[in-house]
């Protein structure tokens, strides 16, 4: 009896299988690989149990009766994932975006927009921001109508791991935004050292002639690594003396970037730089 019974479970548990293999999924990439691991764990599953079904290891033991029960998990794991998501898009519309945009589901917040009308962004931005795959979503929301220079977002957006600043810039963000905490949009970029953030912002138009709160121009804060990570970057030195920067001002305790370049080691700056930097730098 025990044997039918496991015999007739795991034969409803393998056709749940195949039905749950052979739909199409709607889900985007992420929700994908969710799905492809459920099916694995359940296939997983099922081979064990049968191989226990062909062997009767459990019938010796009484606690072990219910085995046959625990390949209709994955069933119910499926069944609970579809009320979960029906529940879902019960939801008001708004809130459905909301949760899409946290997701980062590009398709479905692409929809959705286009069906809602939006008062407040910052609380999609925020959203974007705080989920996974910002920048699959970030372009959407900006395209849509989201302003790009909200200083709180661009903060936020300046340490995001899964987006940058140049979909903001691109969509006409202020390179010279202060931010919350008082610095200028591209002194905080240089904090993280040459990234994607200081070129872009520099593409876009930085003031070059900027001084931070303790007096620093950017490209001496950057040169004695005040704003970077360690000793001066000196590729980006040359980079923002392209770009305009005044190599003859100095810092508010007096140093120049030229006796900054006499002292450092020529092995510390690459040579294909090396004569730009001094004829820039001498004038």
């Amino acid at each position: 009896m025990i044997t039918r019974i496991a015999l007739g479970l795991l034969g409803f548990y393998a056709l749940a299988l195949v039905l749950a293999g052979a739909r199409k999924s709607r889900s985007d990439a992420a929700g994908q690989g969710l799905e492809k691991a459920y099916l694995a764990i359940g296939m997983m599953i099922w081979l064990l149990m049968a191989g226990l079904t062909a062997i009767g290891i459990w019938t010796p033991a009484r606690f072990l009766v219910y085995t046959p029960y625990v390949p209709l998990l994955l069933p119910v794991l499926l069944l609970g994932e579809g009320i979960l998501r029906l529940f879902g898009r019960l939801q008001s519309k708004p809130r459905q975006l909301a949760r899409a945009v946290r997701q980062g589901n590009a398709p479905r917040s692409k929809e959705l927009l286009s069906e809602v009308t939006v008062a407040d962004w910052r609380p999609l931005l925020h959203a974007a921001l705080d989920g996974r795959y910002a920048r699959d979503v970030i372009p959407l929301l900006l395209q849509s109508g989201a302003p790009p220079d909200d200083p709180a977002v661009l903060a936020k957006a300046l340490k995001s791991n899964s987006t940058s600043l140049v979909p903001f810039l691109e969509h006409r963000a202020n390179p010279n935004t202060v931010l919350p905490n008082g610095d200028l949009l591209l002194f905080a970029a240089l904090d993280g050292g040459w990234t994607e953030d200081v070129i872009a912002l520099v593409k876009a138009g930085a003031d070059l002639t900027a001084r931070d709160r303790e007096g620093w121009t950017p490209l001496l804060a950057h040169a004695t690594g005040r704003r970077g990570l360690g000793p001066g970057n000196w590729s980006g030195v040359h980079e923002l003396l392209k770009a305009g920067a005044d190599p003859k001002v100095a810092g508010p305790d007096g140093t120049t970037l030229a006796a900054l370049f006499a002292k450092m080691p020529p092995f510390q700056i690459h040579p294909d730089r090396i004569e730009d930097l001094r004829k820039r730098i001498q004038g």
